[in-house]
């Protein structure tokens, strides 16, 4: 016990934007939009991984603008009371507005054409897993080992970074429940020394995909992926 206290465990580290959006553009180009989509609403809202895999449509609240600019955003409701299952703290009803990326929402609303218990993503965890993996291998991402968890403390790290948000609004968008959890997920300078295990052409497709990145998923820019 004293050893594992003195020796650091591994650490699952944050995927900068611009990898997360180089992903999401290579999952659509190969036919994959939806797992594109689930990828960056994962980042954005800094979700778990089975937390973004069994949402279903009703978890998906759509804005009420006729109401004032207040309700402009979409959002999304975690562990709906309804159905009986916590989230991993113990508690129902977490709410995460889609605040940031807007450029999701046209297609947020095609999502919600359907009825609100039909799961929100039409392919299974070990689908997303293994496309997730494919598209590592395939962008030359293997220096950084990244896994789906990555996209969450990816978030964090990315809003910290560039002062989107404060340090207690990252901590409440991330349900975290104290300041030491905060600062296992949100490492900012770990975004750069992420980068810097990757060659200058990887780093470059990622920043046209960082910018374009609504553009490359509506097929309206194409990326010269493997």
């Amino acid at each position: 016990k004293s050893w594992a206290k003195k020796a650091p465990a591994r650490q699952r580290l944050p995927l900068p934007r611009c990898l997360v959006c180089l992903i999401a553009a290579y999952m659509a180009q190969q036919g994959r939009l939806a797992m594109g989509l689930c990828v960056i609403v994962s980042f954005a809202c800094y979700l778990r991984p089975k937390e973004a895999i069994t949402l279903t449509v009703g978890q998906l609240i759509p804005p009420s603008s006729a109401a004032g600019p207040g309700y402009r955003f979409w959002g999304l409701l975690l562990h709906p009371a309804e159905h009986l299952v916590p989230g991993k703290v113990g508690l129902y009803d977490e709410a995460v507005l889609i605040d940031s990326e807007r450029w999701l929402y046209p297609f947020l609303e095609i999502l919600t054409l359907r009825p609100p218990a039909t799961p929100l993503w039409p392919f299974s965890r070990r689908e997303l897993v293994d496309s997730f993996r494919l598209a590592v291998t395939d962008l030359r991402l293997g220096p950084l080992n990244p896994s789906l968890y990555g996209l969450r403390h990816g978030g964090a790290s990315e809003d910290l970074l560039h002062r989107h948000r404060t340090p207690e609004a990252v901590k409440r968008r991330g349900r975290w429940a104290s300041d030491e959890s905060l600062e296992r997920y949100g490492k900012e300078t770990r975004l750069l020394s992420e980068l810097a295990k990757l060659p200058a052409d990887v780093l470059s497709k990622a920043r046209v995909a960082n910018e374009s990145i609504a553009e490359l998923l509506l097929g309206n820019k194409t990326l010269p992926l493997p």
